[in-house]
């Protein structure tokens, strides 16, 4: 079954390099107006439903689109619909 997945901690990877600074979970939780917990758990790639606002909000703190953010995994085989 495939599953929805997020680069959340490569955005932030590549933030930290650009700014040439570590960004804690408080800080980009604080900065884009999202709970430290919902921060965390993408962080560590749980398996969470994520509202349309804190997409919204991500998006505009890194300045990207969605797809930027999230990203389907397909089982091998797997025909996606």
């Amino acid at each position: 079954m495939a599953k929805l997945k997020n680069r959340l901690w490569t955005l932030v990877r590549e933030l930290e390099d650009k700014e040439h600074h570590r960004i804690s979970n408080s800080e980009l939780a604080r900065d884009a107006q999202v709970s430290r917990d919902t921060i965390v758990r993408m962080m560590n790639g749980d398996d969470i439903g994520i509202s349309s606002q804190t997409i919204k909000n991500l998006c505009a703190y890194f300045r990207c689109q969605p797809g930027d953010l999230l990203y389907i995994e397909y089982e091998p085989g797997e025909i996606a619909s």
